[in-house]
């Protein structure tokens, strides 16, 4: 009965289904296949559908039944792992286990909250296109996992000896779980981390598309260096170290153009027609070399790096784009203040690339920081609402990285 209550909810994403002994016949549109349903599977469908003790929370990505809760997490160590399984125990027998998501957690998501059915369709689809004509003769019907049905999600899982209250048995599973993860990174290199940690939003901003891609040949050599900060930004899964290596690729020019501005200056002195050794030519050199020195912090070091390689009309142009795509005046009109201050970027040549290289200053200072001199609201915290600013920046910084790196090519 239950096999059969499990075939009906399937028929909500435009399946029809015939429940055969223990497999289910399924057609969608003209396609035609089944999946077998194991013993392990039919004893998980069965104590889903009869049992009430499942309890979902969408919110924080766990449930709860009467006898362990049950944690989804995510892997932060960039290494393939196929299927994780790490088992901790006290001297309780209270166990802590990581590895696949139960069958149980996979069914109540099926059921009320998370099933992705355009996933299923999209692969069945491609299965039935790949058969030949003479095998759709022969066999209609095609065979597809049960297994295939569901994502496969990693959980934490807290299995208590005893008995305890649902509230009781979250508050200490959660922190006996998130214990155990860190051992596990400690004596096994893998970071893993409970999916509802994160709380910071991705901000997603509509950049318009420049068409096809382009695979020529680039007819330019881009600087080693500046690229590999580049891929580091790229490939990162942490917001905080992508703004960061972007920000990098501006910080590696610093010097670089602060010493030509210093010798252009130094030079249009030196080689006048009029310049000696006296007094006051001696002094406006000095004079050159001491408000170069002043000017030496790294905001002031950004702004020229900006100024050198960035057309500032270009720039204000891209944030117009952004701004327009996600109809609100995220940049030049923030709602929220960035770490503590208020930093509007204004869209006037002579004032947007002053305005940007003090807002990526401030961010990289709050990123760096995390003494408790300052306060939160200053710093970035790992997981937390704080990201959501830092994902918010990254295109500007990546717009700008970008820039740099031609510029320095060959």
């Amino acid at each position: 009965m239950s096999l059969e209550k499990f075939a009906k909810d399937l028929e909500r994403f435009d399946f029809k289904t015939k429940v055969v002994k223990d497999s289910i016949e399924i057609d969608y549109n003209e396609i035609k296949f089944e999946v077998n349903v194991d013993e392990a599977w039919l004893k998980a469908i069965k104590k889903v559908y009869r049992a009430k003790q499942y309890e979902l929370n969408e919110e924080s990505k766990f449930q709860v039944s009467n006898q362990e809760v049950e944690f989804q997490v995510f892997k932060l160590t960039p290494s393939f792992v196929y299927k994780p399984l790490y088992e901790f125990k006290d001297k309780k027998e209270n166990t802590v286990i990581l590895t696949n998501m139960s069958k149980e957690y996979k069914l109540n998501l099926f059921r009320f909250s998370d099933f992705n059915s355009e996933r299923i369709k999209n692969r069945v689809t491609r299965r039935y296109n790949d058969r030949s004509e003479g095998m759709r003769k022969r066999r209609p019907r095609f065979l597809f996992r049960f297994d295939d049905l569901f994502l496969n999600y990693i959980t934490v899982k807290y299995q208590p000896n005893s008995k305890l209250q649902r509230e009781k048995l979250i508050e200490i599973g959660r922190e006996k779980c998130k214990s155990c993860l860190f051992k596990l990174a400690v004596i096994e290199n893998e970071s893993w981390e409970l999916r509802e940690t994160v709380k910071a939003k991705g901000f997603n901003i509509p950049i318009p598309e420049d068409g096809e891609n382009d695979f020529s040949i680039p007819k330019s050599n881009y600087e080693d260096d500046l690229v590999g900060f580049y891929k580091v930004a790229k490939s990162s899964i942490f917001p905080t170290q992508s703004f960061l290596s972007y920000y990098h690729i501006l910080e590696y020019n610093f010097l670089k153009v602060s010493d030509e501005e210093l010798f252009n200056k130094t030079k249009g002195v030196i080689n006048s027609t009029t310049f000696n050794a006296s007094y006051d030519n001696v002094n406006r050199l000095l004079s050159i070399l001491q408000k170069h020195e002043r000017n030496l912090d790294e905001t002031s070091m950004l702004k020229r790096v900006l100024t050198k390689f960035i057309d500032e009309e270009e720039f204000i142009q891209f944030i117009i784009e952004i701004e327009n795509n996600a109809k609100e005046k995220i940049f030049s009109k923030p709602k929220e203040p960035i770490f503590g201050e208020r930093i509007p970027l204004k869209l006037e040549e002579g004032h947007a690339i002053s305005n940007v290289s003090k807002i990526i200053k401030h961010i990289r200072n709050s990123l760096v920081h995390s003494s408790d001199k300052y306060t939160r609201e200053e710093c970035v915290i790992p997981f937390s609402e704080s990201e959501s600013i830092v994902i918010k920046y990254i295109p500007i910084l990546k717009f700008l990285a970008e820039k740099v790196i031609y510029a320095n090519a060959k």
